[in-house]
């Protein structure tokens, strides 16, 4: 009976079904992504309060130009300071244009506190180089209690623990006089973004490479010829069964004398995350909103990565009697190590679902991107265990130099702690840890609801996909010399 890798109608039978697959997925993520991917969203930087304007008054005029780099704006925030015991009256915000008001909000400054929100996201105004911001004070009405709260300016610019000169200072004005300063206000916006026009033509892109291959790995099998493609399906389908019973024994053996069982699963990540939030949400007196979802996130990627690790990081050297007396492909061991950390991945996500559903997190169609999230995350972790199962052969302290190295990045990696106390400084090199970029990932999808932005996608594939590569040369490269050091 001929062997169905062999077969080149099977194998069009088959890839036209993954190519049908491949184009429902890129289709779901399209839909998912359309309405984010549509626009680039803007927000300006903050100036640091530094000085006070002039003593507020009924009909007081104060013009901030709008430099924002967006097409449309979406929002203001004004620092406010109050100049009594109690902030009242109220503000007239125009948006002008060569001296047409074009967009125009009233605020109640009654009982303002550190800042005044503008929202103009139901009609966004379109600004353009000569927009300005128009505020026209009005005090309380006679006999009512609290005086008009005074607004902020400044000329540096907050960077976190660092500051530099802002510009456009010479645009503020007060009662027509010219102040070399800015208001500290923050400007949110949106514009026009080309990523979706470039999605569907990479999508189709996509599809006819994979009719392609499809096409072209039957003419090969039809006219027995070797190709990378024959060579995976020909091992899939003679080891397939082998990878299923070493996938079974490693994930059994974990729980061969455990009286709970699988169940360490749900309560592992949870348990973990019950400690850390007693500690940090009292003691330390944590902020993060929603902090038990921040947590459980961080807990359950971080947690997959680190056990999948130490598990494949000895692969080869405990299975060097069967490397050593029966042949088979080698790298079918580390693969199964991670498979089955892979399914104890999968079982702590329901505890995450529970604590959302526990904690009214509203859930979105971006939760649908989740297994793209574990996609980047499995690629990522199986190349890192290629990489240190092979060095774990020829220098056997590899092991324990690992346990040094993850104790490093679980503090690098923004489990329980929030991101913002990074300074500026070191923040592009902090986003270049591999395990903040899939965590950030999944926190947009499952508690802001909302699709990463485009670059992050990019992050996560060049985290997962380089190191994948780079694992599968070196452990290529050197198997063939295990079973001189095992």
């Amino acid at each position: 009976m001929k062997e169905t890798w062999k077969d080149p109608a099977y194998i069009r039978k088959r890839g036209l079904q993954l190519t049908a697959i491949l184009a429902a997925v890129l289709l779901l993520i399209g839909w998912i992504v359309s309405d984010s991917w549509s626009t680039r969203g803007y927000m300006s930087e903050s100036i640091a309060r530094s000085a006070l304007l002039a003593m507020p008054h009924d009909g007081l005029v104060v013009e901030q130009g709008l430099n924002a780099e967006c097409e449309q704006l979406d929002a203001i925030v004004l620092a406010l300071t109050p100049t009594a015991s109690e902030s009242a009256g109220s503000v007239t915000a125009d948006i002008v244009q060569k001296g047409q008001v074009i967009a125009s909000r009233e605020a109640d400054l009654t009982g303002a506190g550190d800042e005044l929100p503008l929202i103009f996201a139901e009609q966004p105004p379109t600004l353009t180089a000569d927009t300005v911001l128009r505020l026209t004070f009005h005090e309380p009405e006679a006999g009512s209690p609290g005086a008009l709260p005074a607004l902020w300016s400044g000329d540096m610019v907050d960077v976190g623990k660092f500051t530099m000169e802002a510009q456009g200072l010479d645009s503020l004005t007060v009662d027509g006089e010219a102040r070399h300063a800015r208001l500290c206000m923050t400007v949110s916006g949106h514009s026009a973004s080309a990523i979706m026009r470039w999605y569907w033509p990479v999508c189709g892109a996509l599809v006819l490479l994979a009719l392609a291959l499809t096409l072209r790995t039957a003419s090969a099998a039809k006219r027995q010829r070797r190709s990378l493609i024959l060579t995976l399906l020909e091992m899939q389908g003679r080891y397939s069964f082998l990878l299923h019973q070493l996938v079974s024994r490693d994930f059994n053996t974990k729980y061969r004398q455990s009286l709970l069982g699988v169940l360490w699963s749900f309560l592992n990540p949870l348990l973990t995350m019950s400690v850390q939030y007693v500690i940090f949400s009292t003691i330390f007196k944590s902020s993060i909103p929603n902090f038990p979802g921040y947590l459980l996130t961080g807990i359950i990627f971080f947690n997959f990565f680190s056990e999948s690790v130490n598990l494949g990081i000895d692969s080869i050297v405990a299975n060097g009697s069967l490397i050593t007396k029966v042949y088979m492909p080698k790298y079918i061991y580390p693969i199964s190590r991670t498979v089955s950390s892979l399914i104890n991945l999968v079982i702590s996500l329901v505890p995450l679902l529970l604590l959302l559903l526990f904690t009214r997190t509203p859930i979105t169609k971006a939760i649908l991107l989740l297994p793209l999230a574990i996609g980047f995350l499995f690629c990522f972790v199986l190349g890192m265990v290629f990489i240190l199962c092979t060095l774990n052969v020829f220098f056997r302290d590899t092991r324990f130099l690992w346990s040094v190295v993850v104790l490093l990045w679980t503090y690098a990696t923004p489990i329980f702690y929030p991101e913002t106390i990074v300074p500026a400084s070191l923040t592009t090199l902090y986003h270049m840890n591999p395990m903040y970029q899939f965590i950030y990932f999944l926190r947009c999808i499952a508690l802001d609801g909302v699709t990463p932005p485009p670059i992050t996608y990019l992050y996560c594939a060049l985290c997962s996909l380089v190191p994948l590569l780079i694992g599968l040369l070196v452990f290529r490269k050197n198997q063939d010399k295990f079973v001189y050091h095992l």
